[in-house]
């Protein structure tokens, strides 16, 4: 989802690659947590907590919009909301996805909502990992998950297609 959510804005930048990169690393950004645990043995251990909510995504938007401010970017309010709007996006695809650990869904409303939330249908597969530090960059290469990345890419990859035709044809059009 980062790169269908940076497509439009990369008519108006040089460096259309980095924004394409940087989209899904922002996206991709509340798995992070899994580096918190896998310092202390146990990569599972913060999976799916406040970097899964609300209240993270406002702190980045709030993070990038600083930072462009600093760095007298244009329109830095933008910048943030572009954060926010790519954390948004990382929530909505797990909010959708199977969660057979506990505590089982997103803490999607924190610091405002203790609650955890998941939808009662799920359109993404879970995926198995380790949570041993040893073992758990190879065991996300299972096959379990590797299905599951398929069926993420069979169903988010005409999304991006249609983002991209329709950028074109503004492109052509301007």
């Amino acid at each position: 989802m980062g790169a269908a959510i940076s497509l439009p804005q990369q008519s108006t930048l040089k460096s259309k690659g980095w924004l394409i990169a940087g989209s899904i690393l922002l996206a991709n950004l509340p798995d992070a947590d899994h580096l918190l645990g896998w310092i202390q043995g146990d990569p599972t251990a913060y999976h799916r907590m406040w970097t899964h909510s609300i209240g993270f995504a406002i702190m980045i938007s709030a993070v990038l919009a600083l930072a462009a401010r600093l760095f007298k970017w244009r329109h830095p309010f933008r910048w943030g909301l572009w954060g926010g709007v790519l954390i948004l996006s990382h929530l909505v695809l797990d909010y959708f996805a199977k969660d057979t650990s506990e505590p089982v869904g997103i803490p999607l409303l924190w610091p405002f909502v203790k609650q955890y939330f998941y939808s009662p249908v799920w359109i993404f597969s879970d995926l198995f990992k380790s949570p041993e530090s040893a073992d758990f960059f190879q065991s996300l290469w299972v096959k379990h998950n590797l299905l599951s990345m398929l069926r993420e890419a069979l169903i988010l990859g005409p999304i991006l297609f249609a983002v991209w035709l329709v950028q074109r044809y503004r492109q052509k059009t301007v």
